[in-house]
């Protein structure tokens, strides 16, 4: 199961990387009264490029074989918001249409479609789910984005792991009881 935050971190470019990872120093910065120093932005941005490893090497999984990965039909309309972000999914999503479109700039594109095996498929979360991630969320505390409320609510109703990197949206999926792959955590904390 994928939220916003693990898919945008997927089919990020570069600049929104680096500038992401020093909004998030610059956060803390702010909060704690110290100021931003180019170590902290490089540690943000290493982690932050680790997750978009970790993310796109788990979307390479999603063949049906090694795992079946979904998304809700919320998710969906966040990554229309992003052109380039719904240009990457649909490579995921309908391969077909992404071949077509790279046939015209060149033939050897060609079959792509039939032997690249991995998939998102859209599905919808069960409203009882949702009602239950939103009640958790205001009893928690815990502020959630409006598409990942649907995320974790499917993950609940196929029990199924919640890909994401959100701190937020891990924290309540575990209280939750769902499985979680953080793809933001720290290489030390895994080890």
């Amino acid at each position: 199961m994928w939220d916003t935050s693990s898919l945008s971190h997927a089919f990020e470019e570069y600049s929104h990387s680096a500038v992401s990872a020093y909004m998030s120093v610059r956060k803390r910065a702010l909060e704690k009264k110290y100021f931003v120093m180019w170590d902290d932005v490089k540690k943000a941005l290493l982690r932050r490029h680790d997750s978009e490893y970790e993310s796109r090497r788990m979307l390479t999984l999603c063949d049906g074989e090694t795992y079946t990965c979904y998304i809700p039909e919320e998710v969906l309309d966040e990554l229309r918001r992003s052109p380039r972000a719904l240009h990457s999914a649909m490579t995921l999503i309908d391969p077909y249409r992404i071949e077509e479109e790279y046939v015209r700039k060149n033939r050897l594109a060609e079959g792509f479609a039939r032997v690249f095996r991995p998939r998102l498929i859209i599905s919808k979360a069960p409203m009882n789910y949702v009602r239950r991630v939103i009640e958790a969320s205001r009893r928690y505390g815990i502020r959630v984005h409006y598409a990942d409320v649907y995320a974790l609510a499917l993950a609940m109703s196929k029990n199924a792991t919640l890909v994401t990197g959100d701190r937020r949206l891990a924290d309540l999926a575990r209280m939750l009881g769902v499985k979680v792959k953080y793809t933001l955590e720290s290489k030390k904390s895994r080890s």
